[in-house]
């Protein structure tokens, strides 16, 4: 069995500010039958990775894909006047999306799949409005 999903989890635990002791978690998980991965069997592997997975931040769970995505929008936007103090306006933006995005929703409440049609708004917008000019 390879142990590299949870090594992956127990490193953005760790990197999130979590001390992990692995023998102490393993020990606790198994109540006290095992302190090595080795010792697990691959159902006990699976249900220690998953609770793992449960105490990472929010944050981890961000997919890469979707961000770059929204970091699209962002910049499209920006790019027509959505800006404070030389940043994104990102009450503007959420108001954008909300307003006249596909799911009427804040831009981090977009997932993946509807990510692309938001893109093609924006993109529209941005060409409307740099035509105005």
């Amino acid at each position: 069995m390879k142990f590299s999903k949870y090594f992956a989890i127990e490193k953005k635990l760790k990197d999130s500010g979590m001390r992990i002791y692995r023998a102490e978690l393993i020990s606790d998980f198994t109540d006290g039958n095992t302190d090595s991965l080795k010792g697990l069997s691959a159902t006990e592997y699976r249900e220690l990775t998953n609770r793992m997975s449960a105490m990472l931040p929010a944050q981890q769970f961000k997919d890469d894909k979707a961000n770059k995505m929204r970091k699209k929008v962002i910049a499209l936007l920006c790019q027509c006047g959505y800006t404070k103090h030389d940043k994104p306006d990102m009450q503007r933006i959420n108001e954008w999306c909300i307003k006249r995005g596909k799911m009427k929703v804040e831009l981090n409440d977009y997932k993946v799949k509807d990510l692309p049609a938001l893109i093609y708004q924006a993109e529209e917008f941005y060409n409307k409005t740099m035509n105005q000019l």
